[in-house]
């Protein structure tokens, strides 16, 4: 074959490759008049699961603000949103007869993948006996196969194994992408009432796993036999278990990596937060828990937290307000650093394990280097009222709180590491006791930076020798000056909470 033939096949190939891995975007919207094909949005297809079935490898499916179910009226509750590879299933779009229906919001635009194949759902589960089993399935996907802006609910994991797990979602042997996704009012009779893996991997962002029910392990997502989910920014709110792990339930050598996480009000009999229940046989790591929230948490054993047979790695982490301790330790010694424990109804620590605590706050002490017993000082610490409902504080620390620069000298933060909100892990040179890093320039200590921080800065602008200038030196050599209205001004912009 001669030079120029050969460069003209290579042409073509690329060019043929490029528009394969470009793939269509596939609408979806169930007003769209039609006729359907999804080219557009008035061609929109009025049914998800009919775009699944034309969607192939590169494609996107756009799906517009609705209620979408994986079959009609009577079908048989295995129905289910299969992802595939290679696809991205995206909602939170305003389709057709908007102004701009491509606009995207998942709060505004909000698309709801429902089990509720009669659509006679009422409160508390009612009514839900022939809902699908699984909402969602990812079973025999990679990362490739993405979920991103939906809210899922009415799952009803009610029948023999393995629909009786996954209400929400269920994944076999499946490493699915999962991104601004809701898991809302779904059931499983056994485990992972919102989300069950099984041998899976899923990467899971910015998700809120809220009011999920599960009979027995699990009621947000149950990870199961080497499950190792990734797990970031995401919100695990009034689940209930009737077993382990009310939020959460990492088991039997599932390790997940859980970071920027809030857990609160989730019920369980043991591990109301999270249950890590790995077993002694585990050889492919540990459970790691970075910059996480547990509060206002129930269970008879371990409120926040229950390790079992799980040597966990908890890092920058606060149990607070939990009905039974902090965190429950048994037959493990997991790792506790720079973590603030207190207000817990029993302790902050309890159970037959033995944990190494360093460079944390702990009420009631705790043998351990850097180890300190002292009010953390918090902006609003919540608290239970007379209804035994838990009122939400806020957990950024005052300026003089004694857990600002005093977690272990010796953490590096790992590159781009953040706390909670966000920001940089480590602000001024050593790393505090908290998931939140104290912030300098909340000059007023009320968790954020705003003009009433600007206007106290305004006071002492200019001022010098004047020690901290009440908060306002925010450099810390004794002048306020440009240097520091910087950094008020840099936080601002950023939106800093």
């Amino acid at each position: 074959m001669s030079q120029t033939r050969q460069l003209s096949a290579i042409v073509v190939s690329v060019v043929f490759l490029s528009v394969l891995c470009s793939g269509a975007t596939i609408t979806v919207d169930n007003d769209a008049p039609g006729p359907h094909n999804g080219s557009s949005w008035a061609r929109a297809y009025n049914y998800l699961y009919q775009a699944l079935d034309a969607a192939g490898p590169g494609d996107e499916i756009w799906v517009a603000e609705g209620t979408y179910r994986p079959a009609t009226a009577g079908d048989s509750q295995t129905a289910t949103f299969q992802l595939k590879n290679g696809v991205a299933i995206k909602g939170g779009y305003a389709g057709f007869g908007e102004l701009d229906p491509n606009a995207r919001d998942v709060e505004m635009y909000e698309t709801i993948l429902s089990g509720d194949l009669n659509g006679g759902d009422g409160s508390n589960f009612a009514s839900n006996g022939k809902n699908s089993y699984h909402v969602v399935t990812g079973s025999g996907t990679d990362e490739t196969a993405v979920l991103d802006g939906f809210t899922i609910t009415g799952g009803n994991a009610n029948g023999s194994d393995p629909h009786n797990r996954g209400g929400g979602m269920y994944n076999f042997f499946a490493s699915p992408t999962i991104t601004n996704c809701t898991f809302s009012e779904n059931f499983a009779s056994a485990m992972g009432g919102g989300m069950f893996n099984y041998q899976s991997s899923p990467t899971i962002t910015d998700c809120l796993f809220i009011e999920n029910t599960s009979d027995d392990d699990g009621g947000g997502m149950r990870n199961y036999l080497n499950s190792h989910a990734i797990i970031t920014n995401c919100d695990f709110v009034s689940n209930t278990a009737f077993e382990e792990g009310g939020g959460l339930n990492n088991r039997k050598n599932s390790n997940a990596i859980v970071t920027n996480c809030t857990f609160i009000g989730n019920t369980a009999a043991t591990g109301g937060g999270m249950e890590n229940h790995v077993g002694s046989a585990q050889v492919t790591g540990v459970p790691i828990v970075t910059s996480c929230t547990f509060i206002g948490n129930v269970a008879s054993v371990g409120g926040g937290m229950r390790n079992n047979d799980a040597n966990s790695i908890v890092t920058n982490c606060i149990f607070i307000g939990n009905v039974g301790s902090g965190m429950n330790n048994r037959n493990n010694s997991p790792t506790v650093t720079n973590c603030i424990l207190w207000a817990n109804t029993v302790g902050s620590f309890d159970g037959s394990g033995s944990p190494a605590v360093t460079f944390s706050n702990v009420e009631g002490g705790f043998t351990g280097a850097g180890n300190i017993n002292a009010n953390p000082l918090f902006v609003q610490l919540g608290y239970w009222d007379a209804t035994g409902i838990w009122v939400e504080g806020d957990y950024h620390l005052l300026p003089d709180s004694p857990c600002i620069d005093t977690g272990d000298p010796a953490y590096v933060p790992e590159p781009g590491e953040t706390d909670i909100d966000g920001r940089p892990r480590v602000l001024n040179g050593r790393v505090d006791m908290d998931a939140y890093e104290f912030l300098n320039s909340d000059i007023d200590g009320k968790g954020n930076v705003n003009f009433v921080d600007f206007c106290l800065f305004a006071a002492h602008w200019m001022d010098t020798n004047c020690g901290t200038c009440d908060g306002t030196d925010l450099t810390g050599d004794g002048n306020v000056d440009s240097e520091d209205l910087r950094e008020l001004v840099a936080y601002w912009l950023a939106g800093a909470p």
